[in-house]
This record gives structure tokens, C-alpha cells and sequence, in this order.
């Protein structure tokens, strides 16, 4: 352990001499806006309503799919209801919306596992 000490100390960078403006704002600007990432809850809950939505009209969602997998493999399971993000944005919709996400989280994966088990998506992803 203490040799692995050794090598992160010898390893471990000064950032002090890498000034942020040449390293990192230069390389950021290179990133197709396609490609970067945002980190607003707001669009996180509007995929998850599109996606999961039992009552959603969203052609390419799977809420109704959803809804009868849920009812099979897992007929006592309660879903915590979605909010209704798509019609906009409220300050208190993150706070609202991220621990029913959570919550729902387990069964989500075990359904998008079960699409991509019998070919469901394969082109999508």
C-alpha cells in the first residue's frame, strides 16, 4: 500500500502550472455542442415522462409497453406517478421529479433490459 502511496504522489500533477484558459477552455471550444452534455434535471424528466408515462401520446415512447410488462413481472409493484414535464418547466419540478425517477429507476432498467433481450430498441441505441 505504501508503495502505491509512492507512485499517486510521484504521479499527482501541479495544476497550478497548467493554466485553465490554454488547457481546457481551448479544448472544450473543439466539442461539437451535439456531443456535450447538460446537466438540467428538467430535460432528464422530460425523457423519462416521454419514455415511461403510462397515460403519454409520445409515438416513440414505451408507456404502454411499460405498462403491461409491469403488470406481468411485477403485478404488486406500485410506480411512483410521473410529473408532467413536458408542458414546461416549474422551479420545484426537479425537486419533485428526481426521487420519483429514483424510485422507479430499478423497474425502468429491468424493462429497457427486456426490450433489448427480445430486440426491442436494437437499432436505437
Amino acid at each position: 500500500m505504501a508503495d502505491l502511496l509512492k507512485a499517486a504522489a510521484q504521479i499527482r500533477l501541479n495544476l497550478e502550472d497548467f493554466p485553465e484558459s490554454d488547457v481546457l477552455e481551448n479544448d472544450l471550444a473543439k466539442i461539437p455542442s451535439i456531443l456535450c452534455m447538460s446537466t438540467e434535471i428538467d430535460n432528464l424528466l422530460q425523457c423519462v415522462e416521454k419514455g415511461f408515462c403510462l397515460t403519454a401520446n409520445y409515438a416513440k415512447g414505451h408507456g404502454s409497453m411499460f405498462e403491461q410488462w409491469i403488470h406481468v413481472d411485477h403485478p404488486t409493484t406500485y410506480l411512483y406517478p410521473i410529473l408532467c414535464a413536458c408542458g414546461g418547466s416549474r422551479q420545484d419540478l426537479g425537486v419533485e421529479g428526481a426521487p420519483v425517477v429514483l424510485m422507479n429507476l430499478p423497474y425502468n432498467l429491468q424493462f429497457f433490459h427486456w426490450c433489448l433481450s427480445i430486440g426491442i430498441g436494437r437499432d436505437s441505441i
